[in-house]
């Protein structure tokens, strides 16, 4: 039976509205079983292009199977169930096979509790548990050969010999793997032969077996002539490497530009990000470090588009080594450390001892010698840990080998009347035996005494050089302390400057425009120092969290850079914008904080730039980089002190040209935002006169989708125009600032206190309230409590405008039942957008009242509007940080079929139970992160039931009008 797309979806109709139980008769089984083979092969060939309806098609396949005892086809959904979720969703995945297990265990073959086995062995194995995955293989190599089948055999032993390369243990990696070859040769398997042949010379390569590697990659070439491109592609980059390590670089260029052309007509993510990799560890070895770099930005960008983790393990460690080599000693740390993250969380063993080693002799560089004899002896420690588990694992299987074979010798010996003689025989075997090893050990340990030796006498010359070192560090924390000691003085003299003309300014008795523009420029000032002396302390403190999205650069440039505009030409200074870019350019960033960057280059231009100036942007792709440059003409920066501009505290000497002095704080902060946005910042002095600086952000090209916003979220200003809103604010200036806010859309009523607000109340009835919490007579809290306690003014929306931000305010704020709260300062656009959900939530409320159909037959309607919503709700919430129920659990919950509650939905609110379900947790997940439950965005996402943190962000951000990180911070 032929299955189209069209014809899944309707299958799947048909068996939600029988409620996949419907028990089929006898005769038609056949029939059943066949659907049953389309809907899993049809599930396999949608997996890629249409994602969900694949996971209903195996999901229905599996309710199908099991209503009607069809175990083995039960069996196959939830396997592929398994492997569904296999990279999205770890936990899901090892559920169904588990479940995939026990079913096969107990209605199975051993051929289907075979591939169960090997199944879970991959997914360990993916998530670097490569013991539990050797366990799992194992066991599915015991069920192989009880069917007998060598090709099976071949391919567990095949990925258990590379789960043991994985954790260093490269013996019986070997061992397995020529297991693996001798049962592909019995079959004449040549595909299999060719990657065994593949995986053979990787593992000579990392025995330094080079002539060995290369036979056997060259094999791998030969052995199947009509391979595919994809197999090929890949035994050329092995092959590549192998002549890397023998110097034989042109030759590996070529190999790997021919893997490169080969993996173009597939789509395979891992080929072509594993082959830039190599090209620039080829360039690297040839000393080319720029081109290196090139190479490790295309693969960094390729992993990125793919959202792939496990090749940053490779690409890290190079990143570290190029680093290393031009001396940059803090990045190059930075890279091994995030390398050495890497590697333990897949279980890297061989990387993480090089990211070792290597973080051991930056530390030296860097001066730290006793760091870096700690980090030796830590790599050193596992090396001989890893090498101990797998000798004690060889002497256990030896040791198994040798008992099995004396029992079968002594049986036979006492079947002939000659047990005496076999006994003592094999007493004399054990003895040799224990004795030989006994040698061996001792041989071992004489061999780390002395490797130990050579290796305390290499740390007696380490420590004779930290006495030098020591006046060098004594040098530096003299140095930083006097640049503290100058960033504070200029603090002060900052500090004080803006605050004296603010106060000449409330102090005038002549408050002109020049005098109030003069004092919003000094605030402005104060509230940027401010925010630069926060970040220092935020960035010292804890880690600052980047959100990255992908992002159209051109239009975000456009809407940063023309704001300046008035400002150049307030200052006399000529400013030129060229933004050479197309709208498909697409970086992924952090709106805020590269916002920042862009802000802190264009205001470092504009003060360094005397009048009749000019300051240049250009915006521009070069080498599939965006390339930003900020040019002036002014005096440039000294040559001496072009390394040190980036420093934290740190001012040039050039201050002179300018009025302003600065806190030497943001152009470090820009440099370490841009590097956490996978970035980079230089600065450089021009020919003509002047600096330039540049910034470097990788790209690609993409069409954004746009977007629309639903006609449910649009409020029409002529609907919303007959509200009224009641003010309660005893500060005149701030009165008048939220009426001109809200007077243009709404009908407001102002009062000083809640004493005055309860008159107007019974008056007036208004339709929403906005009040401060600290008045005379009746503050914020009692009006609230007393509105509350009133049983016709409990359900009146009110919002708090508060300058109190700790968490115990917030939870009373919340108790006291109010529907939301902002905290001065804030913005207006956020006050206007928080008001129109608030009017929108009680349309639809009103909407449910009026649509209650009254006429229901009491014995199958559903509760009440307010008592159906509540319902759902106190169920989603209970759910979450476990189960995410799905339409069926909550009808089920409500003792309501799916059917009727997507019809009472649909007449209540116009939503479907989904988007319902959905407004319901980015309801709670506000709450949680406003009680401070949370700062971490992935964290809250993932409680509240969202697996992807991007698209949470963007939902978060269209109802509530900011990003959760706002909310946090």
């Amino acid at each position: 039976m032929e299955l189209t797309k069209r014809n899944c979806i309707f299958f799947i109709g048909v068996m939600s509205i029988l409620g996949f139980s419907q028990q089929l008769p006898a005769q038609s089984k056949e029939l059943l079983e066949a659907q049953l083979d389309s809907l899993i092969e049809k599930g396999r060939e949608l997996e890629v292009d249409e994602p969900e309806i694949a996971l209903d098609l195996y999901k229905s396949s599996l309710s199908l199977a099991k209503a009607n005892d069809l175990h083995i086809y039960r069996i196959d959904a939830l396997k592929e169930l398994g492997y569904f979720y296999r990279y999205q969703n770890p936990d899901s995945s090892l559920y169904y096979f588990e479940e995939a297990l026990s079913v096969a265990l107990r209605y199975g073959k051993p051929g289907d509790i075979m591939r169960v086995y090997g199944a879970t062995g991959r997914l360990y194995s993916d998530q670097g548990n490569h013991v539990a995955a050797i366990q799992e293989f194992e066991k599915a190599v015991h069920q192989a050969e009880v069917v007998g089948d060598p090709e099976m055999l071949a391919f567990y032993y095949l990925d258990i010999g590379s789960s043991y390369s994985q954790i260093a243990a490269y013996d019986q990696a070997r061992t397995y793997t020529m297991k693996a070859l001798d049962q592909a040769t019995l079959v004449n398997d040549k595909e299999m032969i060719m990657s065994i042949y593949g995986n053979l010379g990787i593992l000579f390569n990392q025995h330094d077996k080079y002539e060995e590697a290369l036979a056997y990659q060259q094999k791998a070439l030969q052995v199947w002539p009509e391979a595919p491109e994809l197999q090929v592609a890949y035994a050329k980059i092995n092959l590549a490497l192998t002549h890397k390590k023998l110097g034989q670089f042109s030759q590996a260029m070529v190999l790997l530009n021919e893997g490169l052309d080969l993996l173009k007509n597939s789509n395979d993510a891992y080929g072509s990000i594993a082959c830039h990799h190599n090209m620039g560890s080829v360039f690297f070895a040839m000393g080319d470090y720029a081109k290196a770099k090139e190479q490790l930005q295309v693969s960094d960008s390729l992993m990125k588009y793919h959202n792939l983790q496990f090749p940053a393990v490779q690409n890290e460690l190079l990143m570290a080594q190029i680093a290393f080599a031009e001396m940059q000693y803090a990045y190059a740390l930075q890279k091994a450390n995030s390398c050495i993250r890497y590697c333990r969380e897949f279980g890297v063993l061989e990387t993480l001892f090089e990211a070792l080693e290597l973080k051991s002799e930056i530390l030296e560089k860097q001066g730290k010698p006793v760091d870096a004899l700690l980090t030796f002896r830590k790599a050193g420690e596992m090396k001989d840990s890893i090498r101990t588990l797998a000798n004690e694992k060889s002497l256990n299987e030896l040791h198994a080998r040798f008992d099995l074979s004396e029992k079968e010798r002594l049986i036979q010996l006492l079947n002939q009347e000659k047990a005496l003689e076999a006994l003592k025989s094999a007493d004399q075997q054990r003895q040799n035996l224990v004795l030989v090893i006994i040698l061996s050990m001792l041989s071992l340990i004489t061999g780390l005494i002395a490797y130990g030796y050579r290796k305390n006498l290499r740390l007696h010359k380490r420590l004779k050089e930290s006495h030098r070192v020591i006046s060098q560090q004594a040098k530096q924390l003299q140095q930083s302390s006097e640049e503290k000691t100058t960033f504070f003085s200029n603090i002060s003299h900052e500090l004080r400057t803006p605050l004296t003309l603010v106060n000449g300014v409330l102090h005038s008795d002549h408050l002109d425009e020049e005098n109030l523009q003069m004092a919003r420029r000094s605030t402005r000032q104060l509230e940027h120092m401010i925010d630069e002396l926060l970040d220092l302390a935020r960035m010292e403190m804890t880690p600052v969290e980047i959100d990255l999205l992908p992002q159209a650069v051109s239009p975000l440039l456009k809407r940063i850079v023309y704001s300046f505009e008035s400002l150049f030409v307030e200052h006399e200074i000529r400013f030129e914008v060229r933004l050479e870019l197309t709208d498909t350019i697409v970086a992924d960033l952090d709106i805020t904080r590269f916002e920042r960057v862009i802000n802190n280059l264009l205001v470092n231009a504009l003060k360094f730039t005397p009048k009749g100036g000019c300051v240049t942007f250009l915006a521009e792709v070069e080498q599939e980089l965006l390339q930003i440059h900020v040019m002036d003409t002014g005096p440039g920066i000294p040559n001496d002190e072009l390394s040190y501009i980036f420093e934290r505290f740190y001012q040039a000497q050039n201050q002179a040209h300018t009025s302003q002095f600065g806190t030497g704080l943001g152009l470090a902060i820009a440099r370490d935002l841009t590097h956490k946005m996978n970035g980079k910042l230089q600065v450089c002095n021009r020919a003509e006169g002047g600096a330039c600086f540049t910034l470097t952000m990788p790209i690609y090209e993409k069409e954004l989708e746009v977007q629309e916003v639903s006609d449910s979220r649009l409020v029409s200003l002529e609907a919303i125009g007959k509200k009224r809103i009641l003010i309660v604010e005893d500060h005149p200036d701030m009165q008048q600032y939220l009426q001109k806010i809200l007077g243009a859309h709404f009908k407001t009523t102002v009062v000083s206190g809640g004493v005055e607000a309860l008159e107007v109340i019974d008056k007036q009835k208004p339709d929403l309230i906005i009040t401060d919490v600290m008045m005379p007579e009746m503050d914020g809290f009692d009006l609230i409590k007393q509105l509350k306690e009133n049983e016709g003014l409990y359900q009146l929306p009110v919002v708090v405008l508060t300058a109190k931000g700790s968490k115990e305010d917030k939870l009373k704020f919340l108790q006291l039942g109010v529907d939301d709260y902002l905290t001065k300062p804030f913005h207006p656009e956020e006050l206007c957008t928080r008001v129109y959900n608030l009017f929108e939530n009680q349309r639809a409320r009103a909407r449910w009242e009026s649509k209650v159909d009254e006429s229901e037959n009491e014995e199958s309607s559903p509760p009440e509007a307010p008592d159906l919503i509540e319902r759902i709700s106190e169920y989603v919430v209970a759910s979450m940080g476990g189960h995410d129920p799905s339409v069926g659990d909550i009808a089920h919950h409500l003792a309501m079929s799916e059917r009727q509650l997507y019809r009472k939905l649909g007449e209540l609110t116009g939503l479907s139970p989904a988007n319902l379900v959905r407004e319901i947790k980015l309801t709670h997940a506000m709450k949680l992160l406003q009680r401070g439950e949370y700062q971490k965005v992935e964290a809250v996402a993932r409680y509240v039931g969202f697996n992807n943190t991007s698209y949470f962000s963007r939902l978060f951000f269209k109802r509530f009008g900011k990003r959760p990180m706002d909310v946090i911070t």
